[in-house]
């Protein structure tokens, strides 16, 4: 790079204040003045003056400077961030109504939400575009940790394995966090065909079925297949995948249906049938329907009613029985427009590694959010599922928090477009 060259990049690199635009800026301007040099050589003229006129038609290098770090500014998505906060305020006026030591668990709840918004606030200024080289790290590391759950488990909590390391505990459903950043990366690389993608996808849930966890099953089956949507397989393989998938777990189910421990059989049967199953698995089904009911507009305060895992799973039943259906209207409103701020965000991504982080980020978080509200009204089966942020507990936080955190990343170099090799 000729000196000429080099102090007209650098002036214009000066005026440039977001790091990351720096070499892509450089790098774009580098390669016009090239092309126009080349250019100008094929009329005759000599190299160095072809140099310098083609330096010169970019202007000046402070206005240009200036014009591309407008351009190129850091975006903060402030409605994401504002429906976060008032998201994380609702999250604590369950502990209201908890049978519990208030004072100990409002302190947690404080301490969780400190760590939410530090988490969240680390990972908007982390560049996302470093996690790509690692996308093999997190697939693998997420079969590892499947791997040690099957093999070496610490406990089991309702019949699923769970890793214990210190006061932390670990299930299969950290590692769809793991796998939501390793597959937002190989579904854009060209060395990962169509058919190598779902071969990795079966070996996840031939874990899961070891574990007996149908609930990072459909999650992670559910994140997959819009992964897929929003890539560059064909639709009706998309559509053809989808029903085959079905089509199998249904004659699976059927056929397995024998099989099944009779506590099995009752879940499900007590959906089908709550009134016939009403001192069983039919209850929760039975009690959500008449606390609903008896809610209101404004709730029953006045009343203690112990709601089991009210501050957790039906954490929506408890908000909505103490402080009526207003306020569960709002609160699902608040959801909902955080589930459509996410969806805004994806069709204004350029980068395709970063569109695939947001629409994973998405189906993630609106299968709990939507999940876990259908569970509540009874139209799906009753399974343990978090209402994201609401749910009283570190590390749905966290994991809800890491996605947010990914996705605010995404959003914030919005304008700057990836270079990564999909070769790789």
């Amino acid at each position: 790079m000729s000196d000429k060259k080099y102090d007209f990049l650098d002036q214009v690199q000066e005026q440039i204040k977001a790091i990351e635009a720096k070499e892509m800026i450089s790098h774009e301007l580098n390669h016009h003045i090239n092309s126009e040099k080349k250019r100008l050589v094929q009329t005759g003229i000599e190299e160095e003056e072809a140099e310098r006129v083609a330096i010169k038609q970019m202007g000046s290098p402070v206005q240009l400077g200036q014009r591309l770090n407008k351009l190129h500014r850091p975006k903060t998505d402030w409605w994401l961030i504002s429906l976060l906060v008032v998201t994380i305020g609702l999250s604590f006026l369950p502990l209201m109504f908890w049978n519990l030591d208030l004072n100990y668990y409002f302190e947690r709840k404080i301490i969780f939400s400190v760590i939410s918004v530090m988490i969240i606030t680390g990972l908007m200024f982390f560049d996302y575009r470093k996690l790509y080289n690692w996308k093999w790290f997190f697939y693998l590391m997420g079969l590892f940790v499947l791997a040690l759950l099957v093999l070496f488990p610490t406990t089991y909590t309702n019949g699923i394995p769970v890793l214990r390391v210190g006061p932390f505990g670990i299930d299969s459903t950290q590692t769809l966090l793991l796998f939501y950043v390793g597959f937002s990366a190989l579904i854009i690389s060209s060395k990962v065909s169509y058919w190598k993608f779902l071969l990795l996808c079966a070996v996840p849930i031939f874990f899961f079925l070891i574990v007996l966890d149908p609930n990072s099953i459909f999650v992670f089956s559910a994140m997959t297949v819009v992964l897929l949507w929003f890539s560059d397989v064909s639709k009706k393989r998309i559509l053809l995948l989808a029903v085959s998938s079905l089509a199998v777990m249904f004659s699976a189910g059927y056929l397995l249906w024998g099989n099944l421990d009779d506590y099995q059989k009752d879940r499900i049967l007590g959906y089908l049938n709550p009134t016939e199953y009403a001192n069983s698995s039919g209850y929760m089904y039975l009690q959500a329907k008449e606390l609903l009911k008896a809610a209101g507009w404004f709730g029953q305060r006045g009343e203690q009613v112990f709601i089991p895992t009210g501050h957790t799973d039906f954490v929506f039943l408890s908000l909505t029985y103490h402080f009526g259906w207003m306020l569960g209207i709002i609160l699902f409103l608040v959801l909902a427009m955080l589930m459509t701020r996410m969806i805004y965000v994806t069709f204004k991504i350029n980068d395709s590694f970063g569109k695939m982080l947001v629409v994973g980020g998405l189906s993630l978080f609106s299968v709990q959010f939507l999940y876990s509200i259908a569970m509540t009204l009874g139209l799906l089966p009753i399974i343990g599922i978090s209402l994201p942020f609401i749910s009283y507990g570190l590390t749905p936080t966290i994991m809800n928090s890491i996605v947010f955190g990914i996705v605010l990343s995404v959003y914030r170099r919005k304008n700057l477009v990836f270079k990564q090799s999909i070769t790789s």
